[in-house]
């Protein structure tokens, strides 16, 4: 991996930092004035304008964001219109809980993902494969919003086995990450079953076997670890997508995360809050990206960065 191709990575992942910032600041200032609810109704013009100014609401828009990313750069993303306190810090404190519940979906999709992909590609054409199969294209078309009343409704409301909102307990993380991992899991069970199916015919497989290895130890660490790579990069796209689902889940649940208080900020208008949040979002997410071109390298020394 050269230092030519890290340079050109690390410059394309701060312009999409960039951009995202951009498109977000001004899609934010599109949803109407936040110092109409910030003096709340019968207030005077003269109270509304002074809010304004207060904020640097009154300005033009390009200086506006000029102002916004000559902070940034210093950390600095502005205070809450709302709650008064530096915005990043806001987000800060819950970004915690949306890293706990993106990784708990993740780890969730996965156990039960490779496994199932793996026993599919193994009985390729049986009951055993269609059944997977089958399961899978019912996960993928299944709402987030749906599913999670759904187990609510289920194992809250009816078994009483699992609390419905909430993050006090581990038990609380159940729910939440069956709901974010589900549409994952389906995709990544798929995914796994064509890549096996593909290597599971190849030669080195044929040798492996011949050799007398146990077939647990065929399959993982001759086919799975060459069929690796494609699921690796859907994966990291997986992450972004969880990052960003956690929206719907953290309302549905209650759960204190970054997209409980970015969708709060963005009903609230409480555009710094929701410019801080975005930005951290993207910035994990590209990281990520760049982290999995890295671990191509390790699975793969044959793969060469120019």
């Amino acid at each position: 991996m050269t230092v030519s191709y890290l340079l050109r990575r690390l410059v394309t992942a701060i312009l999409v930092v960039i951009g995202v910032t951009l498109a977000v600041f001004i899609i934010a200032r599109l949803t109407g004035d936040p110092a109409v609810l910030l003096v709340g109704p019968g207030a005077s013009e003269e109270d509304i304008q002074a809010i304004r100014q207060e904020f640097h609401l009154d300005r033009p828009i390009l200086e506006q964001y000029l102002l916004f990313a000559s902070g940034a750069l210093r950390g600095d993303f502005g205070r809450s219109l709302i709650q008064g306190q530096p915005a990043m810090n806001l987000v800060l404190e819950r970004m915690p809980a949306t890293l706990e519940l993106t990784f708990a979906a993740l780890l969730f999709s996965l156990v039960f993902a490779v496994p199932a992909g793996i026993t599919a590609a193994v009985h390729r054409d049986s009951w055993i494969d269609r059944a997977v199969m089958l399961l899978s294209v019912i996960g993928q078309c299944l709402p987030v919003f749906w599913l999670g009343i759904m187990l609510i409704l289920v194992f809250s409301v009816s078994l009483h086995l699992l609390p419905a909102a909430g993050a006090d307990t581990p038990q609380h993380l159940i729910l939440p990450a069956i709901t974010l991992g589900a549409f994952n899991m389906a995709r990544t069970a798929r995914l796994v079953r064509s890549g096996m199916v593909e290597v599971l015919t190849s030669d080195y497989v044929r040798t492996a076997r011949a050799k007398g290895l146990p077939e647990l130890v065929v399959l993982l660490r001759h086919a799975l670890r060459n069929s690796f790579l494609p699921i690796l990069t859907v994966l990291g796209i997986e992450i972004g997508q969880m990052l960003s689902g956690t929206v719907v889940t953290e309302q549905i649940f209650a759960w204190p995360g970054m997209g409980n208080l970015a969708l709060k900020s963005i009903f609230a208008r409480d555009f710094p809050v929701v410019q801080a949040a975005v930005f951290l979002g993207a910035t994990i997410v590209v990281l990520i990206n760049l982290g999995v071109d890295f671990l191509y390298v390790l699975i793969d020394p044959r793969i060469k960065y120019r």
